[in-house]
This record gives structure tokens, C-alpha cells and sequence, in this order.
């Protein structure tokens, strides 16, 4: 994508020199991909970047991300109180099981599903950002609604703490879908979304 961005970029500029242009990395927008983009010399860009992890956490249940998202029941953070055993009928790769065994017996602080691997993920985001002098957002996140509500509360809520403490802003996914923050049969937001994302700001509004 390299050289396409900077050949479209080219002939944006032709038309409209002073547009913001947002453009990302590889392999969905991922993180880890920031290493490989080569960005051209316009001084208007912000790079944008999407966060799933920790992925069978947020993508628990969906039936688009092949099997080894069918196991449900995964809260965050891990461990669960009780050791998580995967239903009879779902086959598990190695890859899961061994990442479901780290989840069940190891503690917060190494927990494969836990604060840490989203603050790992905007803290590497941060840090290429203030090396290379360019700005960058988080332009995807989120949870299925298949995880329990607790979970995802604490899910949003970590998520955007790490934002504000790396200072880097974001966009969630998505308003009414499968990852749903709003509620459309009652009007609002699902039940403690708007708190998790928004923290003080909602609770001085609210006085």
C-alpha cells in the first residue's frame, strides 16, 4: 500500500491541498503492522490503527472469524473464578487451547486476557507515533455483545483510560451492531457504555 498512498495522496493535493488525510498499515489497520509504512512527505496526515485484542475476548461467538472464535463465556479481565471448559461440541486448535489453559491459571498481570495486552497495543502505538513526529488514532475497537455486560464495561473502560494516558483519541466499533453501543429499542446507550467510555465527564454532566 505503500506506493499506492503516495500516488493518491499526489493527486489529492492537486485538488485539495489542505485536507486531512487519515491512511493506515497492513493487515487490518494492525499495530504491529506500523514497522512496514512508509510514509510520504505531507505534513496532514494521521495514521489510524485498529485494536482487537485480546481477540477471543472481543470476538467471542462470531461466526465470521473461523472456529477458533466459537468458544463463549470469556470474561474480562482473566482469570475467570472458575476454570473456563470449552463445550463438548467445539473443537479447539492447539492455538486456543493453549491460549484457554494460560487464561485459566495464570494471574492478572500475565493473564492472556487482560489490561495489559491493551495497554501493550497503545503504548507501542504511542511510542512510534512521538519517534516518527506523526500523529495517530485508534479508529477501530470494541467487544461483542456476546461477552457479559461486566466484561465489557471494564473491556471499553481500560481501552480508553490507556487512550488518555498515551493521549492518542479513538473511535469505537460500531453504534448499533454486533459490537453495539447503542440500545435502539430504549433510546440510549447499553447499560454502563456511556460510563466506560466516558468516565468523569459523564458523572460531572449527571450532577
Amino acid at each position: 500500500m505503500n506506493p499506492i498512498y503516495a500516488e493518491a495522496i499526489r493527486r489529492i493535493r492537486k485538488f485539495d491541498p489542505d485536507r486531512t488525510i487519515f491512511l493506515g498499515p497492513g493487515r487490518w489497520n494492525g499495530v504491529g503492522e506500523l514497522k512496514s509504512l512508509s510514509l510520504p512527505d505531507d505534513e496532514n496526515l494521521i495514521v489510524t490503527v485498529h485494536n482487537y485484542d485480546p481477540f477471543f475476548f472481543t470476538h467471542q461467538g462470531s461466526t465470521w472469524s473461523g472456529p477458533d472464535t466459537k468458544v463463549t463465556g470469556i470474561v474480562f479481565p482473566g482469570p475467570p473464578r472458575q476454570p473456563l471448559v470449552p463445550a463438548s461440541s467445539i473443537v479447539v486448535s492447539t492455538r486456543v487451547a493453549d491460549w484457554i489453559k494460560r487464561y485459566n491459571t495464570e494471574p492478572t498481570a500475565t493473564n492472556p486476557c487482560a489490561p495489559h495486552i491493551v495497554q501493550e497495543m497503545i503504548e507501542t502505538a504511542r511510542r512510534w507515533s512521538e519517534y516518527y513526529g506523526r500523529p495517530i488514532h485508534f479508529g477501530e475497537f470494541g467487544c461483542l455483545t456476546t461477552a457479559d455486560r461486566e466484561s465489557r464495561e471494564n473491556y471499553y473502560r481500560t481501552f480508553r483510560e490507556a487512550a488518555e494516558k498515551a493521549g492518542i483519541g479513538w473511535c469505537l466499533w460500531d453504534w448499533k451492531a454486533g459490537f453495539r453501543y447503542w440500545n435502539e429499542p430504549t433510546g440510549r446507550p447499553k447499560p454502563g457504555m456511556r460510563e466506560a467510555l466516558f468516565g468523569e465527564s459523564v458523572r460531572r454532566s449527571s450532577r
